[in-house]
């Protein structure tokens, strides 16, 4: 049954503050001309990384530090990649949409960084996505593991996506959760916003 309605899964932010910096990368697929859009990815997530990275509010040039700052970078580039490997996966390359990676800083009442990706699926892409999402977050964790590990031999399946999410949560005891909207102007399709917030130990 086609999605019909908006739906919100798991720990999701509906809106930002105003007052807070947003960083928003777009990529248009449809304008790579045969490019691989996966080239950039990584780039993308380390600078999302970077940039998040710096307005933490902590003191990031001292010697004790640096092994913190540098796990920081690491997680959020870490989750960015794999929310937009994920984004990209899926993407309806018949539409004329964008695929969005962004992230903001909360700073109250504790530092979380939050990391989300847009993209607009096909309604199939969209349910089974919707399905994977609900088992997620009802399902042990490591059992959940173990299921896809051996499904992501056979096609039509999450795969490597579905394995990142539950690194995400738990490896880097991150907080996900999407939305899910379909459009009224391309009746096929649905938008799908999918964020994780990751809180920080500030030094």
């Amino acid at each position: 049954m086609a999605l019909r309605m908006s739906q919100i899964l798991g720990d999701f932010v509906e809106a930002f503050p105003a007052n807070h910096h947003v960083l928003e990368l777009r990529f248009t697929l449809a304008m790579d001309q045969g490019k691989n859009p996966w080239n950039n990815q990584l780039l993308s997530a380390h600078f999302l990384a970077d940039y998040l990275a710096a307005l933490l509010p902590m003191e990031a040039n001292t010697p004790a530090a640096e092994p913190a700052v540098k796990d920081i970078k690491g997680a959020i580039a870490y989750i960015a990649n794999e929310l937009l490997e994920n984004a990209i996966k899926f993407h309806a390359e018949q539409t004329s949409n964008t695929v969005r990676l962004g992230g903001l800083v909360l700073s109250k009442p504790e530092a979380t960084v939050v990391i989300f990706t847009t993209n607009t699926a096909a309604q199939e892409d969209a349910q089974k996505f919707q399905v994977f999402f609900q088992t997620l977050l009802a399902s042990d964790l490591d059992e959940l593991y173990i299921q896809q590990v051996e499904a992501s031999t056979t096609e039509d399946n999450l795969g490597g996506s579905g394995l990142g999410f539950i690194t995400i949560m738990n490896d880097y005891q991150a907080k996900v959760g999407c939305e899910l909207t379909p459009l009224l102007a391309q009746p096929e399709t649905v938008r799908v916003t999918t964020m994780a917030q990751l809180k920080i130990q500030c030094l």
